[in-house]
Parts: C-alpha cells; structure tokens; sequence
C-alpha cells in the first residue's frame, strides 16, 4: 500500500540557513515522493503572511498558528496522512517551541512519519537538533535587542523613514528645510485661528507637497491634526521604547515653545463630544448661522458648577457663533444662545406652517406658482445651470494653480475663491428650482407635501405636551429633527436672540415618509407612512 504523503512548504522569513522558493521546494518533494513511491495527498503552502492577534505576521518557523501547518496537523489526526513531506526540517520548525512538539508528539506515537527532501530526519535526535537552533535564534535575538538599545543610547536616530520635516545625516536626524517650512506655516497659521480645513487649501494652493508622491488626497485633515500633536516639533525630543526601556533622542527643534503653547490652548477647546453629544439633542444643528458673522453656528455643551440633588453635574447646551475676532465681539454678532431657547423659535415656526390646515398647501403652491410663472423650459434651463456649475469648478482649479505657480497671492486666492463660492452657491440654489420642474414633478410635490402635512397631525397630536417618558421624548425629539431637516434651509440667528427660519421645500426627504410615534398609554407605538407612487 502506498503511502499517503503531506508535502509542507514554507517561505522562510530568516537569515541564517539555506533557502529555496516556494516553487523548488515543491519541486524537490515531489520528486522525493515519486522515487519512493508516495501518493501526494496534498500540498500545505504557507507563504503568505497572516492575520494573528489583530496584526498580520509572517509565516515564521518558531510559529505554531500557521494556517495550513495547523490544517495539517488535522489532517494528520483524522488519518488522513501517513507522512509529512518538507524541503529541510527547518521548513517545519525552528528552535524548541509547540510547533516542533506537536510534529514530535505525533512521530513518537507513530501517528505519523517525517521525512525530508534534502536532509536526513532522525526523530531521536530531532529533539537535540532544535534546541540548538533555538540557541542560535535566542542569540541573535539578543544580539539584535542590545545593538538597538547600545543605537538609541548614544543619541542615534531610529533606524526608519524620519517624521516630515526632517532628514537623516549619517545616524542623526537635521532639518530638511524644504518640509519644515510648511511645518512652521501649518502651526503658524493654526496659532492665528486659521481652522484647518483652510490650512489644507492654503497648502493646496501654495504648492507644499508630501513626502509620499502617491497620496490620493492631499493634506488631509488627520495628517494635519496628527502633526499638530507631534510634540518633537517644539520639544526637540524623540521618545522611543525598547525593551521596556524609554530613550530620549535629541533633534532639531522646528517649532517656537510659544506658538506650540498657543496652538495647544487652542486645540484644548474643541475637543471632540462623545457619543451622543449636545448635536444629538438639538433641532438644528448644522442650519443655525449668525446673521452677521455668515458663519455656522456650533454646539456646545458647559456646566456652571452646580450640582443637582444626586450630585450630578447641570450641564447646558449652547448654540455658539464661531467666528474669532482678535479686537473683540463685533457689532450684531449672535453670540451665544441657549439651545431650548433657539429650537424653541423654529419649532414654534416649523409647527405653524406644518399644523394648521391649509398653511402647508399655500406655501406650496406659491412655490410652485412662482417656478411655473418663470415659463422657462425647465430641462434646457437645468442643463444651461449645470455647465455653468460645472465651469465654476473648473475656474475654481484655475485659481488654484495660479496660486500654486505664484501668479497671485494669498490675499487674491481667498478673494477669488469666496467671489466663486457665492456664485456656485446661487447656481446651486436655481438647479433646485429647475429641478422640481422636471418631468411634472410640481404636481408631485404638492401631493407629497399635502400627504406629509396629513402624516404629522396624526401622528403629533400630543407633540408639545411633556412626558415622563423618556423614550417617548426621544422619539418626539428625532421625529422634529426629521421635519426641521426635511423644510428648513436656513436660521439666521439674530444679536436679540430672535431667530428668522428660512423654508425649503426638500423632495427627496419628502418621498421618504418619516416614522410616525405615537405614544399610546405607555408603551410607543411606530408605524411608517409609505410614499405616494
């Protein structure tokens, strides 16, 4: 009978010992089976790195979880395999370790037999043989750990590619004043209350490259942020552990103590909410902007100090303007206001249009008169719009490249690109309108509004009464937050506190019909409206 042989392979990932590739191991195994007459069964290939303790690793000798070794082990259990096939014994292991018990185990209980391609397999001295590979791996181990620590004692730089803004001379890190120049603007600019997403398209604009030529996008906002963190650029001191021990690497500094203190106080105040954040319990995050500012409003959350009965801490939640101004607060700024307060307001105008009978179908239909009044034809219209949108983007890279070559400054880039955002923006606002036009939508969209209105009286009878449920008041909450997101453009929030919403009419979020809550004795009942077709 013959016998049913295993032929295991393996890319060696150590210096020492002789190597061969994937390809002349088989090779070899094969010819050994066929000389001795041996049915190959299978092929055990483990060349590839793998996936281990949430890292990928390579298929190493001194490893006992490699994938097709451990399938060949079952193999080898379930009678499968009367014996194991490899190139050298090393291709099965190296050094004493599980890998090389678990092929020994099997040997001695005569579960299966070991042989080898290009060397003798001895199992009595198999035990001797890999202990003293062991020996050897362990020394250079060693060897390799104290020619580290004896590097980074003596101040040398870390073997590896040196952070952006610095350069390797011989074993020391030096300025590469190509990159530390966009180091010092980046935190410069950052020390100034520039945010950084105009630190990116100033970087853009100007030119400044990284050091990997491929990067998809340039400059995004985690490489600027991480830089930012890079407590060396200031300090002049590179941290590295070894061996459980901290080395301390002296190196150029980049960035003045000051302007990194300025930069990190800064940095300090907006630190990101957690999860369900003060964003989460508002009405109109993201549509609230200063009336004169221009400018988004934020969501903040503070506490004053005081606790309540069960020693938790108040906590109030804020819509804030964030424009910063060096000389002060300017004239008619909104400033600050509560977010009960704001949400309030626009509730109170929101439910005015949406609740009362025939308030809804008006504003619909003087929107729609006022687009079918402009007797255009709308589908001409929208591809007149469109390409001038599209010529927008294309002047927008122009100035952008003129920027970068030099041809204007700083000063005229931002000019020209906020003239441009002003007018993309209108075009954007008259696509809109052109686009409800399209293929009758007008008809459909009084429809959809007259059967959303129809959605939200029913479901909302008891929407402004309060409820000790507090998951009835959460789904009150986000069912107002679909409908302020659904008609509402715009609030300009005014220095008074008074607060002017601007509607819109959203199709898309209208054919998606919201979830309608009611709160039924105590338990909340949802149901979804379907869309009309």
């Amino acid at each position: 009978m013959d016998k049913r042989a295993a032929i295991y392979v393996r890319t060696s990932s150590e210096r020492q010992g002789e190597k061969a590739s994937p390809e002349i191991q088989e090779s070899d195994c094969r010819i050994y089976c066929e000389s001795h007459g041996y049915h190959v069964v299978e092929i055990y290939p483990d060349i590839k790195k793998y996936r281990a303790g949430g890292r990928l690793v390579e298929p190493s000798g001194t490893r006992n979880d490699r994938p097709h070794f451990q399938r060949m082990l079952s193999d080898i259990d379930a009678g499968l395999i009367d014996v194991i096939i490899a190139w050298r014994e090393d291709r099965l292991y190296r050094g004493v370790n599980r890998a090389m018990l678990e092929v020994n185990e099997r040997v001695k209980d005569k579960i299966v037999g070991v042989e080898l391609a290009k060397e003798h397999y001895d199992p009595t001295v198999a035990t001797v043989k890999a202990w003293a590979a062991g020996v050897e791996l362990d020394a250079k181990h060693d060897r390799f750990m104290m020619g580290v620590a004896n590097r980074l004692s003596k101040g040398k730089a870390w073997n590896t590619e040196p952070p952006y803004g610095y350069k390797r001379k011989g074993d020391y890190l030096e300025k590469d004043p190509s990159e530390a120049q966009w180091i010092e603007k980046i935190f410069g600019w950052y020390s100034e209350d520039v945010s950084v997403k105009d630190i990116r398209i100033r970087l853009i604009a100007a030119g400044a490259q990284q050091r990997q030529k491929k990067v998809k996008n340039l400059w995004q906002h985690p490489t600027l942020h991480k830089m930012l963190r890079y407590e060396p650029y200031w300090t002049g001191k590179q941290k590295y552990m070894w061996n459980e021990k901290e080395y301390i690497i002296e190196i150029p500094k980049i960035i003045d103590p000051q302007v990194a203190k300025a930069c990190n106080e800064r940095r300090t105040k907006y630190k990101r909410y957690p999860a369900g954040n003060a964003r989460h319990k508002t009405l109109a995050a993201g549509l609230a902007f200063c009336n004169v500012c221009d400018v988004r409003m934020t969501v903040k959350s503070n506490t004053n100090g005081r606790s309540r009965i069960d020693g938790t801490l108040k906590r109030y939640v804020n819509y804030s303007c964030t424009a910063n101004y060096k000389n002060g607060k300017i004239p008619g700024c909104a400033g600050v206001i509560s977010s009960t307060k704001l949400d309030g307001q626009i509730w109170d105008k929101v439910w005015s249009l949406v609740s009362i009978p025939g308030i809804f179908e008006e504003a619909l239909e003087k929107r729609i008169a006022e687009l079918q009044s402009q007797e255009i034809d709308a589908e001409a219209e929208h591809e007149k719009l469109q390409r001038q949108l599209d010529g927008f983007l294309i002047e927008r890279q122009a100035v952008i490249g003129w920027a970068r070559k030099g041809v204007i400054t700083e000063d005229d880039l931002e000019t020209q690109l906020m003239g441009l955002t002003l007018q993309q923006r209108e075009i954007e606002r008259q696509l809109a309108d052109t686009q409800l036009l399209l293929g009758n939508q007008a008809e459909r969209l009084r429809e959809l509004g007259n059967q959303f209105r129809e959605q939200v009286r029913a479901g909302f009878e008891q929407m402004n009464s309060p409820s000790d449920n507090l998951e009835i008041e959460e789904s009150r909450l986000q069912l107002k937050k679909k409908i302020v997101h659904s008609i509402v453009k715009r609030v300009d929030v005014f220095e008074d506190k008074t607060a002017k919403v601007e509607f819109l009419i959203d199709l898309p979020a209208l054919v998606d019909a919201p979830e309608v809550c009611i709160s039924d004795t105590n338990e909340l009942v949802c149901q979804r409206s379907l869309p009309l077709r």
